[in-house]
């Protein structure tokens, strides 16, 4: 990452006398690689109650890198829209070291058995900074999203020439309500922090935050780096499927703007 921020200063520092003056883009595509740690507990019932999974240590589920596809679109000098779209797939394999149930399916101490968890999140956000100070300098406002967040969990295993396979899948809503501030220093640089959340209850709670550096250094093209947080506990409304995720981590992307 230190060499990225050394590039990313190298290209605004070479590029900005030759910046012109054009007229505000409106419309944004954005490619990120968020490079995460993340920590994931599932249990899934049935007509017994599953077992707390540690999705690392149980399954070796581990790190996993996630792609990110956004677009924005800049409606005034103080809104824009967000619609993003992030996703990822994992698989590990080990031997059981504790009997585990999913979904009424046991896979018992000594089962070889293979996994795969899949993680879809798309989110449509809007950002109103209603408050600008030094004609765009300062900007600080409220940020409104709704999340749709898709976890799919399935297991194989086989013991004693014994196979059988368990699936879990869920998809949870997650509306939440937060805070945007962005610094704008020069014309072609913008340094932001957005966070949002919802506080716990019956279904669980969300806390999301990301702080970045977005270098401009020409009209078209951008270059965005910097840091994500998210935490997401949830239930469904029939109490069968309980998760939790929390995953932490550098980013980097680049967009063209029109």
């Amino acid at each position: 990452m230190k060499k990225l921020w050394i590039i990313l200063l190298i290209i605004s520092a070479t590029a900005v006398s030759a910046y012109a003056e054009e007229k505000e883009a409106t419309l944004e595509f954005e490619g990120r690689y968020w490079f995460t740690e993340w920590r994931g507990h599932l249990m899934a019932n049935g007509e017994v109650r599953g077992t707390d999974l540690s999705l690392q240590r149980d399954l070796d589920l581990g790190n996993n890198n996630f792609p990110e596809g956004r677009i924005t679109w800049y409606t005034g000098p103080r809104s824009r829209l967000f619609l993003d779209a992030v996703w990822s797939s994992n698989s590990g394999e080990r031997t059981l070291d504790r009997t585990i149930t999913i979904r009424d399916r046991t896979f018992t101490v000594g089962a070889r058995v293979s996994s795969e968890l899949t993680v879809r999140e798309y989110r449509f956000a809007w950002i109103w900074e209603f408050i600008d100070i030094g004609d765009g300098l300062v900007q600080f406002g409220t940020l409104l999203d709704l999340r749709a967040v898709y976890a799919s969990l399935s297991v194989e295993g086989e013991l004693n020439n014994l196979s059988q396979r368990a699936e879990a899948s869920q998809t949870f809503p997650v509306p939440s309500l937060g805070l945007a501030f962005d610094l704008n220093p020069f014309r072609w640089m913008n340094l932001y922090i957005q966070g949002s959340g919802v506080p716990g209850g019956p279904y669980g709670y969300f806390i999301n935050g990301e702080t970045g550096i977005k270098i401009l250094p020409f009209k078209n093209f951008s270059l965005v780096g910097g840091y994500r947080y998210e935490d997401f506990n949830a239930k469904s409304t029939s109490n069968d499927i309980q998760g939790s995720f929390r995953l932490v981590g550098p980013f980097a992307g680049l967009s063209l703007r029109f």
